[in-house]
C-alpha cells in the first residue's frame, strides 16, 4: 500500500501579488518536490459576484481548504505595514485550534519594536 501524502496549506499574502498564481504554481512543486501535496488559496474556483458573497465564498473555500490539510505553512512577513497578514494571522490561529502542525516564516526578524520610528514610540512607555 502506497503512503499517504500530506497535504500543506500555504497561507499568506502572496496571493495579491500580480503574479500570484505563479507563485502558487512554484510553491505547490515545491511541497512536490520534498514528496507533499501543496494547496494554494487561489486553486479555489470562486465566482465572481457581489462583493459581500464572493468574500464569504473566499473565506468559506480557503477554511475548508485548511480543514482538509494536515500541515499549514504561512508566510508572516509584514504585508501594509509593520504586521503579518491578518487574514493569513486568522488562518494560523484556525490550523492551531484545529490541532494542524503550522510552520511560519520571516525574511525579517527584527523585533517588533525595532519596526517603530522613535517619533512612533513617544506615546507608549514599554518600547
Amino acid at each position: 500500500m502506497k503512503d499517504k501524502k500530506l497535504k500543506i496549506y500555504i497561507a499568506g499574502p502572496d496571493v495579491f501579488e500580480l503574479d500570484a498564481k505563479k507563485i502558487g504554481r512554484r510553491l505547490c512543486l515545491l511541497c512536490e518536490d520534498y514528496g507533499f501535496l501543496g494547496f494554494y488559496p487561489l486553486d479555489n474556483e470562486i465566482q465572481a459576484s457581489a462583493p459581500n458573497k464572493m468574500a464569504k465564498d473566499i473565506f468559506c473555500a480557503n477554511k475548508k481548504m485548511i480543514d482538509d490539510c494536515d500541515i499549514v505553512i504561512a508566510n508572516l512577513n509584514p504585508f501594509r505595514g509593520k504586521e503579518a497578514d491578518s487574514g493569513t494571522v486568522w488562518e494560523v490561529g484556525y490550523a492551531v485550534a484545529l490541532g494542524k502542525q503550522v510552520y511560519g516564516y520571516m525574511s525579517d526578524t527584527e523585533s517588533y519594536a525595532s519596526k517603530f520610528k522613535p517619533d512612533e514610540k513617544n506615546n507608549c512607555k514599554d518600547f
